[in-house]
């Protein structure tokens, strides 16, 4: 009688008031989400200008990085102002890109696959591509065919790839000037790695 009465007013004030805080929690969620977004897009517009200043790419070829850095984004689930930052430090590297966006943002897609596969992140693998590329004196179109190697060595033989590249800081220009390739160079670092602790072969390498 009256005690269920009671039990059904109380449930249906309870209800109430679990609609009112729901929607209340889902105002707060998309609150959350807005401001999220306004971070994002102010933290990508923040790298977008640095990569500019760094590059002194305007206009359509700055639109065209831009873009490039939502692709990527979306395609390697990396932030687009991260990707943006690895342009600069990809123009930076190699100072003959910083006049050509489509060079730049091949090198970097490059660098951002290799980190896939070793585990660095993006800025590593763009130093230790470009650090190759530097040692060997090769031009940024042989980005893919470094790539190949240094993740194909890693996988291979006893090196990972931060060894691989400081040993090529060591000894890659006398490689290409003998004539010796960098995929050959990258053998011979794996076998010495396998029979000499990596810094000993490092100091062997500066006498």
């Amino acid at each position: 009688g009256n005690y269920s009465s009671a039990l059904d007013g109380l449930k249906n004030k309870f209800s109430g008031i679990t609609n009112v805080a729901g929607q209340f929690g889902l105002a707060l969620g998309g609150v959350a989400l807005i401001r999220g977004a306004i971070k994002t897009i102010s933290e990508f517009e923040t790298a977008v200008a640095d990569l500019s200043a760094v590059t002194g790419q305007e206009g359509k070829d700055l639109d065209f990085l831009k873009d490039k850095a939502i692709d990527f984004s979306k395609k390697y689930g990396e932030s687009a102002a991260n990707i943006a930052t690895a342009f600069k430090l990809a123009g930076s590297a190699r100072p003959e890109l910083l006049k050509n966006g489509a060079a730049m943002a091949d090198l970097t897609e490059k660098a951002i696959i290799l980190s896939k596969a070793s585990g660095d992140d993006v800025p590593t693998s763009i130093a230790n591509l470009t650090g190759t590329l530097n040692a060997f004196e090769l031009p940024a179109s042989a980005a893919g065919k470094v790539m190949d190697i240094l993740a194909n060595a890693s996988k291979e033989g006893a090196q990972e790839i931060p060894y691989l590249t400081e040993a090529f800081t060591k000894f890659g220009g006398v490689a290409a000037n003998a004539g010796i390739d960098i995929a050959e160079s990258a053998a011979a670092v794996e076998i010495l790695g396998l029979k000499n602790p990596f810094p000993i072969m490092i100091k062997a390498m500066d006498m």
